[in-house]
């Protein structure tokens, strides 16, 4: 197999660089520059359903002479021990592995944003490997998943000895203005003023560090076209959002009203109703004659003419259960992925919509927006959207990549005066602020 020009200017870049971040697109082929770039004993960590896709780019580009590859999924990374001795181990430490746990020529981070969380079992104990290791790749197609300040441990393991990156707290009041909001926590904002995203990325020696390629990479990919259609609940469905919302709101005192995000259950149950109450209510999608209202009937809808393979993302796995029983009932062929699968499960799953043995992918954007090529399909519907804008991004980029030979259709789902339409809101101000953070960061990468 043969690099593009634009890979063989990555893995070249990585050579150089020893540690880096590959923050190309989605679907520019990631994977390849790093292995290619890689020295000896190395080791690779990815989510647990990207092993076979590991194996296989091993098979493919990898001379035994030059280095030899071992992989890890993130969530097997640390020691589980017994609590009581005799008992079966439990519990997990902040530890990696016995067999991990040595000095690695090369380490490889694939979808590097799950070091994002600085409190994770697995970040602390790759953190420890990343420092005794000769070079450190952090691939990721999304560096900044929700806001700018979360490149923060992108900079712990490009310098994991480097006093500037050792405290938190301190890093984030030196660069980034904080306000106490009245329901708790700390809001992380933009920038200090007078402080510019090139400076900062300066600062944090990125220059040198940092790759990231576009589009303009796949000047012969087919286009993506985007639609956004405003669905309306009917009467049930919006009284019994009525009746969810008022448990749902925070007043601040002022007039205002504040919707409490970080609320997770009474968030699912709204978002779930603006969806459809069939995903509140399993006894509505036996026969979908009535499937609750609102997006569930537009799906179906919209899935009524369709002939082509098509791939449904949602959030929440009783939506993606809903979806699969509203495609059962419309008679396609149709399996689901989400986090009630086991990883073999979701594995075969995807084997058996690219062998065409499903008309109808159904995937919670967790589950199914990394690492898998979908370009069987040519057009992706987001019943329901993750409220991290990179996710999203990622999910459609499952069948906008290498190999797709058609024009695709991303079409998303937004129900009218409902909390969906906030949530739109929202993606919309994370993605302004990643934008400005990349902008900067890819200025200062080419000095």
């Amino acid at each position: 197999m043969e690099q593009r020009p634009y890979q063989k200017q990555g893995t070249e870049f990585l050579l150089n660089a020893e540690r880096a971040i590959l923050a190309d697109e989605p679907g520019l082929g990631k994977t390849n520059q790093m292995l290619l770039a890689s020295r000896g004993r190395t080791l690779v960590v990815s989510p647990a359903i990207l092993e076979d896709v590991w194996a296989e780019e091993t098979d493919a580009w990898v001379d035994e002479n030059t280095a030899q590859i071992y992989w890890v999924g993130y969530s097997s990374v640390c020691r589980r021990v017994s609590k009581d001795p005799g008992k079966p181990a439990t519990h997990v430490t902040p530890e990696p592995r016995d067999w991990l746990d040595r000095a690695w020529d090369t380490i490889i981070f694939d979808e590097a944003h799950y070091l994002k969380n600085r409190s994770t079992h697995w970040t602390k104990a790759l953190l420890g490997l990343a420092k005794r290791a000769d070079r450190v790749y952090q691939g990721t197609g999304t560096p900044l998943p929700n806001w700018g300040h979360e490149i923060y441990m992108t900079l712990r393991f490009l310098y994991p000895t480097d006093r500037r990156f050792t405290n938190y707290w301190k890093w984030i009041e030196r660069w980034f203005q904080t306000w106490k909001p009245p329901y708790g926590g700390t809001d992380i904002r933009s920038l200090h003023r007078g402080v510019t995203w090139e400076e900062a990325a300066i600062e944090w020696g990125l220059p040198g560090r940092w790759l990231r390629r576009d589009d303009e990479a796949l000047p012969d990919l087919p286009p993506m076209t985007y639609q956004t259609i405003r669905v309306a609940m009917n009467d049930p469905q919006a009284r019994a959002y009525r009746s969810l919302k008022k448990d749902y709101l925070a007043n601040l005192g002022d007039g205002r009203e504040v919707i409490a995000w970080n609320d997770g259950s009474l968030q699912t149950k709204l978002m779930m109703a603006s969806t459809g109450l069939a995903t509140l209510d399993p006894e509505r999608a036996v026969s979908f004659k009535e499937p609750g209202g609102g997006k569930l009937a537009a799906v179906r809808e919209l899935m009524t003419d369709r002939t082509r393979p098509t791939i449904l993302f949602c959030a929440f796995k009783a939506t993606a259960e809903s979806l699969g029983s509203l495609m059962r009932s419309m008679g396609r062929r149709v399996a689901v992925v989400s986090s009630a699968y086991s990883i073999e499960e979701r594995k075969q799953t995807v084997r058996d919509f690219k062998d065409g043995k499903l008309d109808v992918l159904v995937g919670t954007v967790g589950t199914l927006s990394e690492g898998v090529t979908l370009t069987r399909a040519d057009c992706c519907i987001f019943v329901e959207r993750s409220p991290r804008p990179t996710t999203n991004h990622q999910a459609r980029r499952r069948i906008r990549r290498f190999g797709q030979e058609r024009p695709t259709l991303c079409i998303d789902l937004v129900t009218a005066d409902t909390v969906d339409e906030g949530l739109s809101e929202l993606l919309a101000d994370k993605e302004q602020d990643s934008d400005l953070a990349l902008t900067g960061i890819q200025v200062a990468a080419m000095i």
